[in-house]
């Protein structure tokens, strides 16, 4: 008994041997991820069709129900990673707006196939075909992409180049500011140009100013003599401000010394007081003595 193999979702190996001609599915892919902005595409939008061409066991888009992928949303969205059922509606329709896939639905709007002799006779689901169709105006779109994107990198570079003009020159930093803000975003072809002229405006009037300053006579700086040293003997000098305290550190100097202060400093001969003794201290803190049964020494 001959068996027939199928793939995990459910297309039988005979349908592998489709002859088609066309473009490479992967490199048409390639094409339309460069022209996304011309058929209004996101990343997004790009993944979710990514996942509709792995269903098809060729490399090649077959004409005809072999072309179709029958796949449920459920099985896409296992593909696409967890994707939401919502936001996989929302991409498929999207692909279809576009005309880069088209519906087959069933009368129960299920995705099924039959099989005939081996092959898909019938199947409901998307048909990637479109993309075969569009291969043409995909490749033409991604051609101007590619041109567009060149022109706009060399009139960003030169408006980088007049910005940093502009700063080592001095003066229009609000100009400077501008451009680099801009810069920062992803500005159009309208805008760059905008920013270009503005930039060399500022910049001429900038180097004008410059010139009249530098035609001002200049008086001369009072000579002064050329000392002459050696530069070994110049050693880079370490200052640490921050100075180290310690609790344990009273205070410098003798331990016997005593800060000289208002208190312990004579009015009469300014003369430095002698310092109290135990029997003083325990003449006035006489509770003290019943903290201490033994006698302080």
């Amino acid at each position: 008994m001959e068996n027939t193999f199928r793939t995990a979702f459910g297309r039988p190996k005979s349908a592998t041997q489709v002859s088609c001609e066309g473009p490479d599915k992967w490199a048409l892919l390639d094409r339309l991820t460069t022209a996304a902005d011309y058929f209004e595409l996101s990343h997004r939008t790009l993944t979710v069709l990514k996942a509709l061409l792995s269903f098809l066991p060729s490399r090649h888009i077959p004409d005809g129900a072999a072309g179709i992928v029958f796949a449920s949303n459920a099985r896409l969205s296992e593909r696409l990673h967890g994707m939401p059922e919502s936001t996989l509606r929302r991409h498929l329709a999207q692909l279809v707006r576009a005309g880069l896939i088209a519906r087959h639905d069933s009368p129960n709007r299920k995705r099924f196939a039959r099989n005939r002799g081996g092959a898909i006779a019938l199947a409901f689901g998307f048909d990637l075909s479109p993309l075969v169709v569009q291969s043409d105006l995909i490749e033409t779109a991604a051609e101007a992409a590619e041109v567009l994107r060149e022109r706009l990198q060399a009139l960003r570079d030169r408006v980088l180049v007049l910005r940093h003009a502009l700063i080592r020159q001095g003066g229009a930093e609000g100009v400077a500011d501008e451009a680099g803000r801009v810069l920062r975003r992803k500005p159009d072809e309208a805008a760059l140009t905008l920013l270009e002229n503005a930039l060399r405006e500022a910049l001429e009037r900038t180097g004008s100013i410059v010139d009249e300053a530098e035609a001002e006579p200049v008086s001369p700086a009072p000579s002064t003599d050329q000392m002459s040293a050696s530069d070994g003997e110049n050693e880079r000098h370490i200052q640490d401000s921050i100075k180290p305290y310690f609790d344990s550190e009273q205070q410098s100097g003798p331990k016997d010394a005593l800060p000289h202060s208002a208190d312990n400093i004579d009015s009469e001969d300014n003369e430095p007081k002698k310092g109290v003794t135990l029997a003083e201290v325990f003449a006035a803190c006489k509770e003290v003595q019943s903290f201490f049964p033994e006698a302080m020494r």
